[in-house]
């Protein structure tokens, strides 16, 4: 009997980062700058996608989710999800933070090629479909006249009829 894998769900505590409440300063209001720059060195995210900028180059986001029932709902909490040798892994985050900005920060920076790729492919994708509709529109317009479009050279010179 074969079970599924779970995927892996990492807590904050068991790698030895500190909790989303721990780095907020409760008297400013706001995350201090050693709270997140402690964050930013010990949480196990930001080592796993420092280590491994090719894989999370091509995958991988930060993503909310609710716990508890539907009157009693806690949260968003965050994960950083990614997909590797056809199994899903998620880190846990915590709740909105320093250390989820950074996350989603340095997954954007390492993602930004490949999105501008895909962009520049899009765009050129779209020229590509709108030439060969004016050039068909063009072709209909010369058929009329006894000209054709061959590639991008006007044909049938001898043969059309003066109008």
């Amino acid at each position: 009997m074969t079970t599924k894998r779970k995927p892996e769900a990492i807590h904050p505590e068991e790698c030895g980062a500190q909790s989303a409440s721990v780095l907020r300063n409760p008297q400013l209001g706001h995350h201090t700058p050693a709270a997140i720059q402690s964050a930013r060195m010990s949480h196990r995210a930001i080592h796993l996608i420092t280590s491994r900028p090719d894989i999370f180059a091509r995958q991988g986001s930060v993503r909310p989710r609710c716990r508890g029932a539907v009157a009693r709902k806690r949260g968003p909490y965050y994960d950083l999800i990614w997909r590797q040798n056809g199994h899903r892994h998620v880190v846990y985050l915590g709740p909105e933070g320093p250390l989820v900005e950074e996350v989603r920060h340095i997954l954007q920076t390492l993602q930004l090629p490949l999105r501008r790729h895909r962009a520049y492919v899009q765009l050129q994708r779209s020229i590509r479909s709108a030439l060969q509709g004016h050039k068909a529109q063009l072709d209909r317009q010369l058929r009329k006249r006894g000209l054709f479009l061959n590639g991008y050279q006007v044909r049938g010179w001898r043969g059309a009829v003066p109008r």
